[in-house]
């Protein structure tokens, strides 16, 4: 019994590890221009083309449709300005190199657990899990924001209007929640590196549990 406690006191400690090892980042992207300045005398069609203006490209970038809990989302790009309305969703976004710019408060050591504290400076408030402050997500303007349905599914449409919205079907299963979280961000590259680094963790674990 004892050695079961042990085991299972190490895995939960290697799963800390492996969030707090995870790398934050992602900058604002600055919002496009939908205007174009007027073509001067000296302009050629032949400079226009070669350099075409930020609007266009934010036009082409890639929309990809996202199915979750609540039913299929599309979501063009990389998103960069990230609402995170739960915990599992915080974690996966800084595993996966993306610090929110808005994220609810922990359960305990508000305002942020003491593992990420050091990756969430200058990250919004927006409250309780439970409630999130919808007046301040809307002030954020996010590209796109990441939430559960157990907690949310009743603001559902509100938090639709305001950006794209993904859900999770609950907020306790990791790999669910690090799954949709990387499909929605475009960073399934990131989610499977890490996937296979935490398989080779788990066979090291098992094969020293096996020696000793």
């Amino acid at each position: 019994m004892v050695k079961m406690q042990k085991g299972f006191a190490i895995l939960a400690v290697m799963m800390l590890v492996a969030f707090v090892a995870a790398g934050c980042g992602g900058n604002r992207q600055e919002a496009a221009s939908t205007s174009q300045p007027p073509q001067s005398e000296a302009e050629t069609p032949s400079s226009q083309s070669s350099q075409p203006s930020e609007a266009q490209n934010t036009e082409n970038q890639d929309v990809r449709v996202v199915r979750h809990a609540m039913g299929d989302t599309k979501v063009k790009g990389t998103p960069e300005k990230v609402v995170t309305l739960f915990q599992g969703a915080t974690d996966a976004a800084l595993l996966l190199g993306v610090k929110p710019v808005g994220a609810v408060e922990s359960w305990i050591e508000q305002p942020w657990y003491n593992y990420i504290r050091d990756k969430m400076e200058g990250v919004t408030n927006l409250g309780s899990e439970n409630q999130p402050n919808l007046e301040e997500i809307v002030a954020l303007k996010p590209d796109l924001i990441i939430a559960s349905k157990t907690r949310h599914e009743e603001i559902y449409s509100q938090l639709s209007a305001i950006a794209p919205t993904v859900m999770t079907e609950e907020v306790h299963l990791w790999k669910d929640s690090l799954h949709l979280t990387a499909e929605a961000l475009n960073k399934q590259d990131e989610e499977e590196k890490f996937l296979a680094e935490w398989a080779d963790k788990i066979a090291d674990f098992q094969e020293k549990w096996e020696t000793n």
